[in-house]
């Protein structure tokens, strides 16, 4: 899957890591809510008054034994894992929008031809994994890999034991776990999820860029509700100004309303069912998010586009 990347792709993705500087604007200067190792009662009383509110928990980690599962100790691990592999910036949108044509008639693979590319369920070694894309010292591919959405936790009785029950906020509430453990630089679409989650972070630091549940379909310029695959996933790159440029209507509710959080070893971030979010890692990281419904005994699982896999390429 590696290769050596074309003169426009380079060209494309500089523009974009270049002018995020300008785009920094993309979140308000609002600080996201802090809770410092909260007693349950203190987190339900936040929750009453703030339901529809993310929220940043802080010291409540600090003796989570999934801390010490290093790239060096997942390594050993005789295990095999499928992993998201992408080129040029492709991600699962670009598995569902084969049929996508703007408006001049052109589809959006005819746009991208030759520049993105994307795999799920691609299984290689954990070893594997680890050694290419993880280690200190690992080099730098224009190919990207990441174990996303995958519970790595139950298929591991060794990191089951480390990871140990879901945290206490969950209240016993039936949940779905799973892992992300990836390299610098691995982005996740900005997107919603039709569940609660309590995302905690073990090693390296994640960046989430937050934006309120209520926002209508057009502002987050959100897929068709005919696309039962994305209807939940912006078609904005919240960190490119080009993109941002494009959808000015966005841009004003991002300055306004948006948070910023970078979510360091040992925190968690809970984020409402429903809320926008965009994640990117800024080092190698691992990180264990638990869905779960509001109801007790709900046993609906959450579904995103990653339940699925697929291929695409812009050359194929």
């Amino acid at each position: 899957i590696v290769s050596r990347a074309g003169a426009r792709e380079r060209m494309r993705s500089s523009v974009c890591v270049a002018s995020s500087c300008a785009a920094r604007a993309f979140a308000s200067s609002v600080e996201i809510p802090t809770l410092r190792a909260p007693s349950l009662a203190t987190w339900r009383a936040f929750r009453e008054a703030s339901p529809e509110s993310p929220v940043l928990v802080k010291d409540s980690l600090h003796h989570w034994q999934l801390r010490r599962w290093t790239p060096a100790k997942l390594r050993v691990l005789d295990i095999q894992v499928p992993l998201e592999m992408s080129k040029g910036g492709g991600d699962y949108r670009d598995v569902f929008r084969l049929d996508d044509t703007d408006q001049a008639g052109v589809t959006h693979v005819a746009r991208e031809s030759g520049t993105r590319a994307f795999v799920a369920g691609h299984v290689v070694s954990l070893r594997s994994f680890c050694d290419t894309f993880l280690m200190p010292g690992s080099k730098t591919y224009d190919t990207s890999a990441y174990l996303a959405q995958y519970d790595l936790v139950s298929a591991v009785p060794e990191l089951a034991r480390d990871c140990g029950p879901p945290p206490p906020f969950l209240e016993n509430k039936k949940h779905t776990r799973n892992t992300w453990l990836g390299p610098g630089g691995t982005v996740t679409p900005l997107h919603r999820d039709p569940s609660h989650n309590f995302f905690c972070q073990a090693w390296g630091t994640k960046r989430l860029l937050l934006y309120p549940r209520r926002e209508t379909r057009d502002t987050m310029r959100a897929f068709p509700n005919t696309n039962g695959f994305l209807r939940n996933t912006s078609m904005v790159d919240p960190e490119c100004a080009h993109s941002l440029a494009q959808n000015p209507a966005f841009f004003e509710m991002a300055k306004q309303r948006g948070l910023r959080v970078d979510l360091t070893p040992g925190d968690a971030l809970f984020l409402p069912k429903g809320t926008w979010h965009h994640a990117r890692s800024l080092s190698p990281s691992l990180s264990v998010s638990y869905w779960w419904e509001e109801r007790e005994g709900d046993e609906s699982r959450a579904m995103t586009p990653r339940s699925f896999t697929g291929v695409t390429d812009a050359n194929k």
